[in-house]
C-alpha cells in the first residue's frame, strides 16, 4: 500500500473505490473506510468546495451513528502552545470542521475507470436541527450565519476556551469533494468541475426518467395506465427540475436580496425558486415564456388538475429542461478562466503535449507495431481520452489517431479517416511506441517525462455477430480457478467469452467489464465460497445485452438481478 501512496494517489482512491463497489451508503461503513482512507493518506488531501472555500488536509473524522452525523475536521489545535498562538495569525479558531447528515459516498471514476475525487453526499438540515446538534455536550453557540452560504450554515461554537468553526452542510447538493494532490488544480477550477458533477448528475437523473417512461409506454397498452405512468414520471421530472433550480440558485447566490437568502432549502417550490431567477438570472422575454411553460406543466403532472394527460406535454417539460441543464453547464464553463497546472521540480510536460498533439506524426509506431493483415471479429479506434481538467461535458468531437499517422479532431459520426487496428495486441504495443516517443521528445525538451504519456480510450467496432455466449457454470469456474493474491476483473470480450484478468491489465479493451476484485478479499479463489457467481453472472448478461443493443462499452458494479430466460432471449437475436 505504501508503494501506492508514493508513486500514484489517484490509484489509491481506485484502490478504495473498488474496494468498496464506488458507493458507501451505510454510516459504519462510511467510518471504517474514513479509517483506512486517513491512516494510508494521513490526511494530505484536499477538500474543495462550491463556493471555492478549500482545505489542504483533513484531521480526523467523527461519527455519530445515532444521529447520522458525520463531523470531518480539517484543522485541530496544535499541541504546542507557542505554535497555537503562530497559527491563529492565519487561522483564528481552534478547530475548522464540516458537519454532514451522512446519506452516502460516491468514489467518482472518469472513463479510464481511476477514481480522481471522493465526495460525501448529506440530507437536508434544518436550523433548528444544525443548532440542536453542535450544542450537545456543553458547547455553546457564539455565532451563526445561515444567509452568506446557500449550502452551509457556517457557525462558532466554544468549550472549555477552544472555539470550533463549523460548516454544516444543510442541502443534498454535492457540496465538497476530496480529490488527490496529484490533480494540481486550483480551487476555482475545481468548483466549475464540482457544478458541472451537479448539473450532469441531475442531467442524468433526468434522462432516466424519459427513458423508463418511454419503457412502460412500450410495453403497456392500457390508456389509464399509460396516464398513470405520465403522471409519475412528470412528478419525478418536476423534483429534478426542483433540484436543478435549486443549484442555479446556489451558483447565482449572491445575486439574491436579503429576504430570499432566509429560506430553508425544502421550502423552496419550483414556482418560488422561478420568480427570483427570472428577476436576477433568465431575465429575457423568451426566458420568461419557457421557465413558465416548465411550471405549468410540472403543475399539471404532478397534480391531480382533472385535464387530460398527454404525452407531448412531458416530452416539453424534458426538452425544455435539458435546454436549461446545458445552458447551465456552459454558464459554468464560462465563468472562470481554465487553470494552469502548479510548477513542479521538472517543467509540465501538459502545455508542451496540447501545443504539439497535432503536429506529431505516429506513422513509425504504427508501422513497427500494427499487423494490417491479421483478421478478427473486431476492430478498434484509438482517440484521446478526455481528462479531468479537459472535462469537456458538451463536445461532440474527439481526437482521433488517423490513418496518416496524425492526431485529428473529427466528428464521431465520421470516422473514414481513423487508423483501424485489429487486435489486443497491437493495441497495447502501438499504445507503449506512441508513449515512449512521446516521453522520449519531452525529456528531451527538459520536461517531466514521468507525466509524459497520452491516454486513450478505445472504441471496439463490432464486424461479426458473437459466436457464444457465456454461461454461469463457465464463470462460477473462472472464479474459482482465479488467484485471490491478485486483484481481478471479470470480463466479456467481442466474441461472448468470459475471461478474468490481473489488475493492472488492459480491460479497457474488451466490450463489458465489471468491478475490480481485490486481493485477499475471498471473491475468487479455491478457498472462496463464490456467493457472488450468480449476481456476477446476472450483471454480466445485463451489460451483454446492453452491449449488443448500444455497441457502447459497458461497465457497472451493482449487482442485479435480472430475469435470464429472457435475457438470453433478447440476446440471441443479435446472434
Amino acid at each position: 500500500m505504501k508503494n501506492i501512496i508514493e508513486n500514484d494517489r489517484v490509484e489509491l482512491f481506485t484502490y478504495f473505490a473498488d474496494k468498496y463497489s464506488n458507493k458507501i451508503e451505510d454510516s459504519h461503513t462510511a467510518e471504517e473506510f474514513f479509517k483506512d482512507f486517513l491512516k494510508e493518506t494521513e490526511g494530505c488531501v484536499n477538500i474543495d468546495c462550491l463556493d471555492a472555500d478549500n482545505d489542504d488536509r483533513i484531521e480526523c473524522v467523527d461519527f455519530n451513528h445515532d444521529e447520522g452525523m458525520i463531523r470531518l475536521c480539517t484543522r485541530v489545535p496544535e499541541e504546542d502552545a507557542e505554535m497555537r498562538e503562530m497559527r491563529k495569525m492565519a487561522f483564528p479558531f481552534d478547530i475548522y470542521s464540516f458537519l454532514i447528515r451522512f446519506k452516502n459516498i460516491h468514489f467518482i471514476r472518469i472513463k479510464n475507470g481511476n477514481c480522481i475525487a471522493i465526495v460525501v453526499n448529506g440530507y437536508t438540515m434544518k436550523k433548528k436541527m444544525i443548532q440542536s446538534f453542535v450544542k450537545t455536550s456543553n458547547y455553546t453557540i457564539k455565532g451563526f450565519d445561515e444567509k452568506s452560504s446557500f449550502f452551509t450554515s457556517n457557525l462558532v461554537r466554544e468549550r472549555d476556551g477552544l472555539c470550533e468553526y463549523i460548516r454544516a452542510v444543510k442541502t443534498p447538493i454535492t457540496s465538497f469533494w476530496i480529490i488527490p494532490k496529484q490533480l494540481t488544480i486550483n480551487a476555482q477550477e475545481s468548483k466549475q468541475k464540482l457544478y458541472l458533477y451537479n448539473a450532469v448528475a441531475l442531467e442524468e437523473r433526468l434522462k432516466n426518467c424519459m427513458q423508463k417512461l418511454e419503457g412502460q409506454i412500450k410495453t403497456t397498452k392500457d390508456r389509464e395506465d399509460i396516464d398513470d405512468f405520465i403522471k409519475m414520471y412528470g412528478n419525478q421530472i418536476r423534483t429534478v427540475a426542483e433540484a436543478f433550480f435549486k443549484l442555479v440558485t446556489c451558483f447565482y447566490h449572491e445575486k439574491f436580496d436579503f429576504k430570499e437568502k432566509n429560506k430553508e432549502y425544502n421550502d423552496r417550490l419550483l414556482g418560488d425558486l422561478i420568480s427570483p431567477l427570472k428577476k436576477y438570472v433568465y431575465t429575457s422575454q423568451d426566458d420568461e415564456l419557457h421557465l413558465s411553460t416548465i411550471v405549468r406543466i410540472a403543475n399539471e403532472l404532478s397534480h391531480d388538475s382533472g385535464l387530460p394527460v398527454k404525452i407531448a406535454d412531458i416530452c416539453e417539460l424534458y426538452v425544455w429542461l435539458v435546454y436549461y441543464i446545458s445552458d447551465f453547464k456552459e454558464r459554468i464553463s464560462s465563468y472562470d478562466d481554465r487553470c494552469k497546472p502548479k510548477v513542479l521540480a521538472k517543467p509540465s510536460p501538459l502545455d508542451y503535449i496540447d501545443e504539439n498533439l497535432k503536429k506529431w506524426n505516429f506513422n513509425d509506431a504504427i508501422v513497427e507495431t500494427v499487423n494490417t493483415t491479421s483478421s478478427s471479429s473486431c476492430t478498434y479506434h484509438m482517440r484521446i481520452e478526455q481528462t479531468f481538467l479537459d472535462w469537456d461535458l458538451f463536445n461532440n468531437g474527439a481526437d482521433y489517431l488517423c490513418k496518416d499517422g496524425y492526431i485529428k479532431t473529427l466528428n464521431q459520426t465520421d470516422v473514414s479517416e481513423v487508423l483501424e487496428v485489429n487486435s489486443k495486441e497491437n493495441v497495447i504495443a502501438l499504445v507503449e511506441a506512441i508513449n515512449n516517443k512521446v516521453k522520449s521528445d519531452c525529456e528531451a525538451q527538459g520536461l517531466d517525462e514521468e507525466r509524459a504519456y497520452l491516454s486513450w480510450d478505445i472504441d471496439i467496432i463490432r464486424k461479426n455477430k458473437p459466436s457464444h455466449l457465456f454461461t454461469f457454470d463457465e464463470i462460477k469456474q473462472l472464479m474459482a480457478d482465479a488467484d485471490d493474491s491478485k486483484n481481478n476483473k471479470l470480463v466479456i470480450d467481442e466474441d461472448g467469452y468470459a475471461h478474468i484478468i490481473v489488475i493492472p491489465g488492459p480491460a479497457f479493451l474488451y466490450p463489458v467489464s465489471i468491478e475490480t476484485w481485490c486481493a485477499g478479499n475471498g471473491y475468487v479463489g479455491q478457498n472462496s465460497s463464490l456467493n457472488d457467481a450468480e449476481s456476477v453472472y446476472h450483471l454480466c448478461l445485463s451489460l451483454w445485452l446492453d452491449y449488443l443493443n448500444t455497441d457502447e462499452k459497458q461497465y457497472d458494479d451493482y449487482y442485479r438481478q435480472v430475469d435470464v430466460d429472457k435475457t438470453i432471449e433478447e440476446i440471441k437475436k443479435y446472434y
